[in-house]
């Protein structure tokens, strides 16, 4: 879902309509790659508090306005101090696209420690791998950026304080919107695909809008230089005018796919057109949770290594474990030809290697024949069986109990791992990172000053029928949920034997309808391990009847007089109850 040079253009368009005038309020960086700023605005006599997010994901780098809530750090960084410092309380008097490139600088009039009125510019670029957010002074040279550029990685642009800004350099291509229709036609060439003549002709313009182009074109018949022409000035014209019409992509589950300042009409019914009023709706909802998530398990890597590492470690070791019990299945042998040689023994002596005796065990008795150590007496070799018996026996208890202990530590990285890849946050991350360090599984970062633990967030939905269901997303908050959340008489579920969250419906006494029960147990089976849309079996209980067993690992429950029910992973539900 690229974010192009277009797709700047509209976003711009709405950011000037509402942030020209406005004043700084406050100013978060929730992630590194991520800032928001909120703007004090009077727009058509209305007086609001409106969002700017600015993220520079090297997957995912955009700039609008936005209505999602995000949760900030407990300690700001040194970035998010310098543009507090710097913002805070400035006013917007421009903001402007350098050229047609994706990078759009935001102007403001502030005064300086003094009092004296000054200038300071927040230049977004948006270029994918190469995507900055910098901070520049009234001479428009760099006080910070969030991604410093060295002169021996980049001689040409290098991004360091104290040196003057440049803009992104020209490519060697042409500006869509300046070209005149006689310039096209000469530059033409029906050698190419035309959706490949335009990307290589035109910057600006991304790989969907010049397909798109080239489907307009063939429209209005035979591709031509002629057809082509009139689909690329259409959509030039578009952008020129700010006739902007955010529209979102979705695939026939309702997943987003792609979006586009404009209507796409190339895929025809395999994807669905859903329109937005705004450019900020729009991205808001194509940045979805899986997006986000994407992106704070970018920042999580070190932990999904470590688990990736328990992961590996313990295979091998309940491997080793179930190798040993395999071995011990010989000890009965051996303590039999113990009690053989002690029931026989005034038959042999000192010096025998082998022996046939006789088992009155069977019925009939049988000869076993039995080998012995020549050097050894008969006591001895009947000593050397039952030592051996004694070991594996041993050995098989310690590696039973030990193969249990390894099982159930297997068991909580595999919820450690899936609230991993579903973290959506910095304080999730935070909270998984926590309870590697008190398992050991990680080093503690020394703190010069200790941090008041935060008091857990699950997400919270609500029910057809008004009841709020809480649902935990990591080890932590799935014990919040169900030992602090919760009271006598809520209803606690889970996906049935694999990791998930744990869910509780809040039942206030009362006794909710079928279909309450029903989307509580669909945002269970959501938020869960299972995958595709099959039918999830997911067990709900009364909360009382859930318990945590003594010296247990965190998250880890064992519950009784359970029901269970089967119901679809109906993602689109849980969205629809979800609340911020």
């Amino acid at each position: 879902m690229p974010f192009d040079a277009a797709m700047l253009a509209a976003s711009i368009s709405e950011m000037r309509r509402y942030l020209i005038g406005a004043r700084v309020e406050k100013i978060s960086v929730p992630e590194k790659e991520e800032v928001i700023i909120h703007f004090h605005t009077f727009v058509e006599g209305v007086s609001k508090t409106r969002k700017l997010t600015i993220c520079t994901y090297p997957d995912n780098s955009c700039v609008h306005m936005t209505e999602v809530s995000r949760e900030n750090p407990a300690v700001p960084s040194g970035f998010c101090l310098l543009l507090r410092k710097n913002l805070i309380g400035a006013r917007v008097t421009e903001i402007e696209q350098l050229g047609f490139e994706r990078a759009v600088m935001f102007s403001f009039r502030t005064t300086d420690e003094m009092g004296y009125p000054t200038e300071r510019y927040l230049v977004a670029e948006t270029m994918g791998k190469h995507s900055n957010l910098i901070l520049l002074s009234n001479e428009k040279k760099v006080i910070l950026a969030s991604r410093l550029i060295e002169i021996s990685l980049n001689s040409k642009r290098p991004i360091l304080p104290g040196m003057r800004y440049e803009n992104p350099p020209a490519q060697e291509k042409r500006d869509p919107l300046t070209e005149s229709r006689e310039s096209f036609a000469k530059l033409y060439n029906d050698d190419l695909p035309a959706e490949k003549f335009i990307m290589r002709s035109y910057f600006g313009i991304s790989p969907l809008i010049s397909r798109e182009i080239a489907h307009l074109a063939k429209l209005r018949g035979r591709i031509s230089a002629e057809s082509l022409s009139d689909a690329f000035f259409s959509v030039v014209d578009k952008i020129n005018s700010a006739d902007f019409s955010p529209t979102l992509l979705l695939d026939k589950s309702g997943s987003a796919v792609d979006f586009s300042f404009m209507p796409i009409t190339q895929y025809g019914e395999e994807y669905k057109c859903l329109s937005f009023d705004s450019v900020g709706e729009l991205l808001d909802r194509a940045a979805s949770d899986k997006t986000r998530a994407a992106n704070v398990r970018h920042r999580a890597a070190d932990l999904l290594r470590t688990v990736q590492n328990a992961e590996k470690r313990l295979e091998k070791k309940i491997q080793i474990l179930l190798n040993d019990i395999e071995a011990s299945k010989d000890a009965d042998k051996y303590r039999f030809e113990g009690e053989l040689i002690t029931g026989n023994i005034y038959m042999l002596k000192k010096g025998d290697k082998t022996v046939t005796l006789t088992d009155y065990s069977t019925d009939p008795p049988t000869n076993k024949i039995v080998e012995l150590d020549p050097t050894k007496s008969p006591q001895q070799n009947a000593a050397i069986r039952f030592k051996k018996y004694n070991k594996l026996k041993a050995a098989k208890l310690h590696a039973t109990e030990q193969l249990k202990l390894a099982r159930e530590e297997a068991e909580y990285i595999d919820r450690v791992k899936f609230s991993l890849e579903r973290a959506d946050g910095e304080t999730e991350i935070a909270e998984i990172r926590t309870e590697l360090e008190n398992g050991g599984y990680i080093r503690s970062k020394a703190s010069k000053k200790p941090q008041k633990p935060k008091k857990p967030k699950p997400d919270k939905y609500v029910t057809s029928g008004g009841y709020v269901v809480y649902c935990g997303k990591n080890n932590i908050q799935n014990e919040y949920v169900t030992f602090k959340l919760s009271q006598k008489g809520d209803i606690w579920f889970h996906a049935k034997n694999m990791p998930g969250s744990h869910v509780l419906m809040v039942t206030n006494g009362e006794e909710p309808s079928a279909q309450d029960y029903t989307e509580a147990a669909i945002i269970a089976a959501v938020n869960s391990s299972a995958k595709g849309t099959a039918a999830v079996e997911v067990d709900y209980t009364r909360v009382e009847n859930v318990k945590k067993p003594g010296g247990s690992r965190i998250g880890f429950v064992i519950y009784k007089t359970n029901f269970s029910t089967s119901v679809l992973r109906d993602e689109a539900t849980a969205l629809k109850l979800k609340k911020e």
